[in-house]
C-alpha cells in the first residue's frame, strides 16, 4: 500500500511538471552577481597547530562577484563571463588583500514552470568552470600581479589555481514585455579544492594526518534577457 502511494505521488508530480513546463524557447542576456565563500575545515591535527589553522582561517574573509553572458535554451543555459574573488588575510601590521580574476564557463541544466503569464520559475544544477587570468596581491602599499602567461616563471602550472565550482538553487523570470525579461538567481556553490589546495592536503595527509577544506557560499544574480 505504502509503494503504491509513493507511486502515486510520483505520477501526480510528474503529471503537474509536463502540464505546467514552459514551451521551448531561446533566450540571451547579460547580467552580473555578488556572494560571498565561507570554509568548512576539519583536521586531527593535533593542538596548538589545530587552534593556531582554525583561528587564521577566521581571519580571512574572502567574497565574490562577477558579469555573465548567458545563452538560454529553456532547459538549458550555457553562460560566458568573468569571476572576480576578494580576499582579505587579516594579520598583525598590514593586512594581506588578494584578487583573483577569472575566466567563467558555466553549464545549467534547469526545468521553468510558468506560474502565470509574466512569472516562471525554474530549479536548476550546473557546473562553473573558473580559469584563473591572473592574480595580485596587495600589503603595506607593496603589490605584486602575476598573470596565467607568468605563472611559469616561478614553476607554477598555469591550471594550478583553476576552480570547479557546482552550483545549485532557484531562479525567477520576470517578463517586462513580450520578448524582454528579468531574471533573478539565489544561487549556492560548492568548489571543488584546486590542485594548490590538494598539494597541501597531500602534504599533510602524507605527514600522517586527515584533513579536510571545503570552500562554498551563496550568490545572487541579477539579469537583462531578451526571448526570441
Amino acid at each position: 500500500m505504502r509503494k503504491r502511494i509513493i507511486l502515486g505521488g510520483i505520477l501526480i508530480i510528474l503529471s503537474v511538471s509536463i502540464l505546467y513546463a514552459a514551451d521551448f524557447k531561446v533566450g540571451i542576456g547579460i547580467g552580473g552577481d555578488i556572494g560571498f565563500v565561507s570554509t568548512a575545515f576539519d583536521t586531527n591535527v593535533p593542538e596548538p597547530v589545530k587552534s593556531e589553522i582554525e583561528n587564521s582561517l577566521k581571519d580571512i574573509e574572502m567574497n565574490r562577484s562577477g558579469f555573465w553572458f548567458f545563452l538560454d535554451l529553456t532547459y538549458f543555459e550555457i553562460n560566458l563571463g568573468g569571476k572576480f574573488y576578494n580576499i582579505t588575510m587579516k594579520q598583525q601590521g598590514a593586512d594581506l588583500r588578494e584578487t583573483q580574476n577569472y575566466f567563467n564557463i558555466g553549464l545549467v541544466g534547469k526545468y521553468p514552470f510558468e506560474l502565470n503569464d509574466r512569472f516562471s520559475i525554474f530549479p536548476f544544477l550546473g557546473f562553473d568552470f573558473q580559469i584563473l587570468t591572473k592574480f595580485k596581491d596587495t600589503m603595506g602599499g607593496i603589490s605584486m600581479e602575476v598573470t596565467r602567461d607568468e605563472l611559469s616563471d616561478y614553476d607554477i602550472d598555469k591550471t594550478y589555481f583553476d576552480r570547479t565550482v557546482f552550483n545549485f538553487g532557484v531562479g525567477l523570470d520576470i517578463n517586462l514585455t513580450q520578448n524582454i525579461f528579468l531574471r533573478g538567481i539565489l544561487n549556492y556553490g560548492i568548489n571543488f579544492n584546486t590542485k594548490q589546495q590538494k598539494d597541501i592536503i597531500d602534504i599533510i595527509e602524507d605527514a600522517g594526518y586527515n584533513i579536510s577544506v571545503l570552500n562554498h557560499g551563496p550568490s545572487l544574480k541579477l539579469a537583462l534577457g531578451y526571448k526570441f
